[in-house]
């Protein structure tokens, strides 16, 4: 039962079958043939119809705008910005590094420069952005209001949403300040090449994959940005998230409650948009040359 929980649950497998081997011994119930080697082989089978499965049904629900905004005439940076929760999706155990990305920086194609710079601004403004004072205090007292909400011995997931909101309703008050914004990022997204994408992330995360011909046209076709400005609609997207990593949905007591969340969030909006002081840039800031054909 924990082994095909763990399946439903997407992105899991591989921890299903570990369990599922546990068992494989003389003593259990286990079928004839299900020898860790077994197990071994039914995971590689299994790997590219679970990304396959995630791509059509995993929400993308992540803070993109805030990481994008200020790039939109660039859309191969955007790309960049965009990438590492992307591959949050694909495939959690691979990631777009900062390390990678700078061994591609001298690439003739300013395209795949752009992208690369992306990926490093991404990781650089997640570092300061997580350890600022504002992020600290709202994340953390959204917490401790949504365990009163949750179910009880739902501490975990209280913090998660409570970090996650923060993000999503940054995005949410970008969107609604500068409607631009929205349409210029969806923009940036679809004149990609989604060929040369692939290609570029490939030298960027830590291991091979082809999956990006089928996600960034399902990304587009979702648009699910817009749902952040509207409080039931971002409630159903959360929860989706909760589907997603398997935790209870999100009662509708939480909808009300996102209000005032909203309020708040756009009250510090100008400080958790603004980095610290003395930043330590990812790289040389250096003029973007335009990546458009």
């Amino acid at each position: 039962v924990r082994f095909l929980t763990n399946l439903r649950r997407g992105g899991e497998w591989r921890r299903g079958l570990r369990l599922l081997a546990a068992y494989a011994s003389p003593s259990r119930n286990i079928p004839a043939g299900w020898s860790s080697k077994c197990l071994t082989h039914s995971a590689t089978n299994l790997s590219s119809r679970s990304t396959i499965s995630r791509i059509k049904s995993t929400p993308f629900q992540l803070n993109y705008l805030s990481h994008a905004y200020k790039y939109l005439d660039d859309p191969y940076f955007v790309a960049g910005t965009s990438l590492p929760d992307w591959m949050s999706v694909v495939d959690r155990r691979n990631r777009a590094r900062s390390q990678r990305a700078e061994l591609v920086l001298d690439d003739a194609d300013p395209r795949v420069v752009s992208l690369a710079r992306g990926v490093m601004r991404h990781h650089h403004d997640d570092r300061w952005f997580h350890q600022t004072e504002q992020f600290a205090a709202l994340s953390t007292g959204f917490a401790v209001e949504l365990r009163a909400l949750l179910i009880e011995q739902s501490g975990h997931q209280a913090g998660f949403v409570g970090h996650i909101v923060v993000e999503l309703l940054l995005d949410s008050v970008l969107s609604d300040d500068n409607p631009d914004y929205l349409m210029g990022y969806y923009a940036a997204i679809e004149s990609l090449d989604v060929r040369l994408v692939q290609e570029a992330a490939n030298r960027v995360c830590t291991k091979p994959f082809d999956a990006l011909a089928m996600l960034i046209p399902r990304f587009l076709q979702e648009r699910f940005l817009a749902d952040y400005t509207a409080d039931d609609r971002l409630w159903m997207r959360l929860n989706h998230v909760m589907r997603r990593v398997g935790l209870p949905p999100l009662p509708e007591s939480v909808i009300s409650w996102l209000a005032d969340a909203r309020v708040r969030v756009r009250r510090a909006s100008l400080d958790l948009l603004t980095e610290p002081n003395n930043p330590t840039n990812p790289e040389p800031e250096q003029p973007r040359e335009s990546t458009q054909p």
